[in-house]
């Protein structure tokens, strides 16, 4: 379970997520990171999910998209299809089984154009809602204009707000202020992460029905793309100590971010500090990276992408 609230406009994409997992009332963790952070040939996009949050073998699904996704260079609707196909081979058994609807919600900025998809599982008919056999996946292209916004929520939180102000004046207004004085862009993400905070405030009072209570963490994280630099900006909200921050899932143009850290940093931090000392005592740094053993550990990494979960 979890609280998503997807922002798409021509001002720039922001998306907001909390931390939690749980399984059966129980809180799980409170600091799974939602999002994976994509970089396609023609673009950029933030993904995050709503559903089904991690595998028995504690394969995160945010970790498991990066996988996904690496390994090949393509354009954002290549990527967002690819994810598709294999969320239909290997999720749907296990939404079925659990009883779980699961939905991918996808803030991009494509082309110097805002684009929002969503990848869901949910299905209605009759005023219900059932697991489907399939995701079926939608685009859509923000014209240009202002006031030109599309808004998601996602999620059990989506129970905790009140959804009218949110859709209609909490969001929209911020959007007008921040057209009138591009500076207040931050605003925004503080903004969403004040929807989630209330949301959980909500759902974690006594009275909360108990499918959903406990559901959504105090803690967020925000993260947007805003033009002209179409750079990845995020902001964590509530964490008390910044070193327990988890880390976020990267695939930059078919390049798997975190593996190459994971061999990268243990090697260059120690010669980091040794010459932030240096520097420290006026004297010259002296970079000591043991080229030879990076190559070797890198060349052991599989770069394929996986759907194994």
């Amino acid at each position: 379970m979890t609280l998503l609230v997807t922002v798409v406009s021509n001002y720039g994409v922001w998306q907001a997520s909390d931390h939690r997992l749980t399984s059966a009332g129980r809180v799980v963790l409170d600091d799974a990171i939602k999002h994976t952070r994509l970089q396609s040939n023609d673009g950029r996009a933030i993904i995050a999910y709503a559903g089904f949050g991690r595998s028995i073998n504690g394969v995160h699904l945010s970790e498991w998209v990066r996988r996904v996704l690496r390994g090949a260079r393509r354009t954002l609707q290549d990527d967002m299809w690819a994810l598709k196909c294999a969320a239909d081979e290997v999720l749907v058994p296990l939404c079925l089984e659990n009883g779980i609807f699961h939905t991918f919600s996808i803030a991009a900025w494509v082309n110097g154009k805002p684009q929002f998809y969503l990848i869901t599982n949910r299905r209605s008919k009759s005023g219900a809602q059932y697991i489907g056999q399939a995701f079926e996946w939608f685009r859509q292209e923000i014209p240009s204009g202002q006031g030109k916004t599309l808004i998601n929520l996602e999620g059990s939180g989506v129970l905790g707000l009140p959804q009218r102000e949110v859709l209609e004046n909490l969001i929209p207004g911020t959007l007008r202020r921040r057209h009138r004085k591009p500076t207040l862009r931050a605003d925004v993400g503080a903004v969403l992460a004040r929807i989630v905070r209330d949301a959980s405030v909500t759902l974690n009072r006594p009275g909360a029905p108990k499918s959903i209570r406990n559901t959504v963490s105090r803690e967020c994280v925000v993260t947007s793309l805003v033009p002209p630099e179409e750079a990845f900006r995020s902001r964590f909200f509530g964490w008390a100590k910044e070193a327990k921050r988890p880390f976020f899932q990267d695939v930059m143009g078919g390049h798997d971010v975190n593996q190459l850290m994971e061999v990268l940093v243990p090697h260059t931090m120690p010669s980091l500090q040794r010459d932030l000392e240096r520097l420290k005592n006026d004297q010259l740094p002296e970079i000591k990276v043991d080229d030879n053993a990076i190559n070797e550990e890198l060349s052991k990494l599989d770069w394929k992408p996986s759907k194994k979960l």
